[in-house]
């Protein structure tokens, strides 16, 4: 067998995350089964860009689902658009699912400007459930989420029971540097829900919805160097500032992350 080095990378990362000491009242999430299904992606071009089924199984049982996603993204004149809805529905035990997402934005790309630069505004949504005891489900399951891609790098907030206003520059310094800034400001969807984490474990819930919505703003730094064609080394912060949602549920935690990682590619 013919094996393509080139698709092998070899990441070495040194991270530090650093956390002011405050042990937080977190609810447990091992009650909260997943959701499996079948997932559609369409895009509105009448291309089909994937389809097929996936499933995340839950360790006792496995619950019927489907979802659909419509997808549609572009560039006109330097103006950049991407709008992306997701419906999830079925049957999970004895509860009735109906959960959806929406992803937008909107952005420019000043093409022949200084350092390239391209600007983003965007809105991500997912919804989440105001009871659990009402046999509904409505939060929206990210099945397979993409770590910290989108959003936030510091991982404390996924595509689950959440609103997300947030904005991204990019920048070329240089041909072989990209600087990447984002801000993030993070509401929950449902107050009564948990707040979930980019892998999609539930970490924080107020049962009674008393602490609010407002779980904090979070700003990420990402600075990449392409060595060559084989080597890259990204420097990244992120902070976390916590909102009212936060300061209830965790007081005194205020995450931040600072990392370097070295990629080489075979």
């Amino acid at each position: 067998m013919d094996l393509q080095w080139r698709n092998f990378p070899l990441v070495i990362a040194v991270a530090a995350a650093f956390v002011t000491a405050s042990s937080p009242q977190s609810e447990s999430a091992e009650s909260i089964p997943d959701l499996s299904g079948i997932w559609e992606h369409a895009n509105p071009g009448f291309e089909p860009l994937a389809s097929g089924p996936t499933a995340l199984v839950n360790r006792a049982r496995r619950p019927n689902g489907t979802g659909d996603i419509l997808r549609l993204a572009g560039d006109y004149n330097n103006f950049l658009y991407e709008l992306e809805g997701m419906y999830q529905f079925g049957k999970l035990a004895n509860m009735d699912v109906s959960a959806f997402a929406v992803a937008s934005g909107a952005g420019y790309h000043f093409k022949g400007q200084p350092m390239n630069p391209q600007f983003w505004l965007r809105y991500d949504f997912a919804s989440g459930d105001s009871s659990p005891n009402d046999n509904r489900y409505n939060t929206f399951n990210q099945l397979f989420p993409f770590g910290n891609y989108y959003m936030g790098w510091a991982d404390r907030v996924g595509r689950q029971n959440i609103h997300d206003f947030n904005a991204q520059l990019n920048l070329h310094p240089m041909a072989w540097a990209t600087f990447t800034a984002q801000y993030h400001r993070f509401y929950l969807a449902n107050r009564r829900d948990f707040l979930y984490n980019a892998s999609g474990n539930a970490t924080l819930r107020d049962i009674t919805g008393q602490s609010g919505s407002y779980v904090g703003d979070e700003i990420d730094f990402r600075f990449n160097i392409h060595v060559d064609r084989h080597q890259d080394v990204l420097v990244g912060y992120s902070k976390l500032f916590a909102g009212d949602f936060l300061k209830a549920r965790a007081p005194g935690v205020n995450p931040s992350l600072f990392y370097v990682q070295y990629n080489i590619r075979f």
